[in-house]
């Protein structure tokens, strides 16, 4: 068993944010947010390896603007992958549903000049299933007894060193 510690990034704002890989060359950055229930992805997700199937029927949420529902919701799964704290790489399994990310994006660009596109938020349902612990002081999000060969991935040892460049804890 090993322990995984993620960097956070801020980029300037408030939510702890966090850079990986799903499948692709792409990085996509991610808001951690332990008021969410479920973990939520971009669209675009489909198309970097995750595999996707609708949900029946109108889906209730409560969502970043608010209360709403949608038609059409896609239930996704899929690996993505992060650069720890002391340079490795760590691949997890994640599912959520989709969203599309571009009214939150714009929000985003707009509070902290930077551009970046918010491609997932990882919720309760992640923090709970690999029993992660966000330290505020540290900017890390913990993961406690990983198994060791989840920590294995074909990703390039610099894929996310672009980011870490514009890092501001």
């Amino acid at each position: 068993m090993a322990r995984i510690i993620i960097p956070l990034y801020h980029f300037k704002s408030r939510v702890p944010l966090v850079v990986f890989k799903a499948g692709g060359d792409e990085k996509h950055v991610g808001i951690v947010d332990t008021g969410s229930e479920v973990s939520m992805f971009d669209w675009s997700l489909t198309a970097d390896g995750f595999d996707s199937e609708d949900a029946p029927g109108e889906t209730n949420f409560v969502g970043v603007n608010g209360e709403g529902s949608a038609t059409k919701v896609s239930l996704v799964k899929g690996d993505v992958t992060f650069k720890t704290k002391d340079g490795e790489h760590c691949t997890l399994s994640v599912a959520g549903v989709t969203y599309d990310f571009s009214a939150l994006t714009d929000t985003f660009r707009k509070r902290t000049k930077k551009d970046i596109s918010i491609s997932a938020i990882l919720g309760s349902d992640f923090l709970k299933e690999y029993s992660a612990k966000i330290d505020y002081k540290d900017n890390t999000l913990t993961i406690d007894e990983m198994e060791e060969e989840r920590l294995q991935s074909p990703l390039d040892p610099d894929c996310l060193d672009d980011y870490n460049a514009e890092e501001d804890h």
